[in-house]
């Protein structure tokens, strides 16, 4: 038996209106009117729907606008904030750099030819010396060494029993404060003059003193028989006689030697026993005299044997 495929409603529908004529078709279409309202409910629903986003849609180009503008704002925002600038720290450090830079460089911090003052030496020379040998010009105060200074000053005056140097940082200022030692006679060796004081150093003389006894002749080796002392004494004892001490001159083996009026050459040694060998000269004086002999030199070194030459030997 054969089997026929049924058709489907809607084709049969179809088919039995391409037999019908068009007033009839209006029947057999009434299934597709019935579903009609269906499907306008359907557009409706699907028109209101999109409607109802079409505001949604037109918004959202603006939500995005919106949105850039608030993160670009947020950025603008954030690079202000990283630029901030700390006035009340700023100001402070400023301020502590400008100080660093003017004590590391300021003029004021430094010691010129005009901060370093020298008492206790009156030689405007000396004084110069002194500046140069001091090692503080041009070193900035917190570089200067006063301790370094004193021994180069020492070194340099061998005149000085002290050296003290004092140094102030702002305004830079040094003071070089040197206590000379007192001399006691004068020493002129060939054409230069020194000062000798009580201990016995020589240093040189820095200038005219009229009110010190002056000595001529080679200066005393140290360790050698006589000693400055012993010059000092027998020179305090002739002046004390009547013999000047600017003509008196020391000779290494006679001692003080005078050359009198007459030109002679006259050797007392040292020591401050003078009154006898002062005794045993005028005896000599006399003795000459009645004699009629001029010698050239006479030593009353030793008073009970005192000698005379007629030719100078010394």
């Amino acid at each position: 038996m054969r089997k026929t495929r049924r058709a489907r409603p809607s084709q049969r529908y179809y088919r039995t209106a391409a037999l019908l004529g068009p007033q009839d078709q209006m029947v057999v279409q009434a299934p597709a009117a019935r579903r009609a309202p269906a499907a306008r409910r359907k557009a409706d629903t699907r028109r209101a729907t999109d409607a109802r986003q079409a505001p949604a849609a037109r918004q959202a180009p603006a939500a995005r606008r919106t949105q850039r503008g608030d993160m670009a704002e947020a950025a603008i925002a954030a690079r202000t904030r990283s630029v901030v600038i700390p006035w009340r720290l700023l100001v402070p450090l400023l301020a502590l750099i400008a100080a660093g830079l003017w004590v590391a460089l300021g003029n004021a911090w430094y010691v010129m030819w005009d901060d370093v003052k020298v008492s206790g030496i009156y030689d405007p020379m000396l004084r110069r010396e002194v500046k140069i040998a001091s090692d503080l010009l041009g070193w900035h105060s917190f570089l200067v060494e006063p301790e370094t200074a004193e021994a180069a000053v020492m070194a340099l005056l061998p005149q000085a029993t002290a050296v003290e140097v004092t140094c102030r940082p702002v305004p830079a200022l040094c003071e070089i404060a040197i206590v000379e030692r007192v001399p006691a006679l004068v020493w002129v060796d060939g054409a230069t003059a020194y000062w000798v004081d009580s201990s016995g150093v020589f240093y040189p003389a820095q200038g005219e003193r009229p009110d010190l006894p002056v000595i001529h002749g080679r200066r005393p080796v140290e360790g050698g028989a006589h000693t400055l002392a012993s010059i000092r004494q027998g020179i305090a004892a002739l002046t004390v006689l009547g013999v000047p001490a600017d003509r008196l001159e020391y000779v290494p083996e006679q001692g003080l030697v005078w050359t009198d009026p007459e030109g002679r050459r006259v050797a007392f040694g040292v020591g401050a026993d003078m009154a006898d060998r002062w005794q045993t000269y005028q005896v000599l004086l006399n003795h000459f005299a009645a004699r009629g002999i001029s010698p050239q030199v006479v030593d009353v070194r030793f008073p009970d044997g005192a000698t005379y030459s007629q030719q100078r030997a010394w």
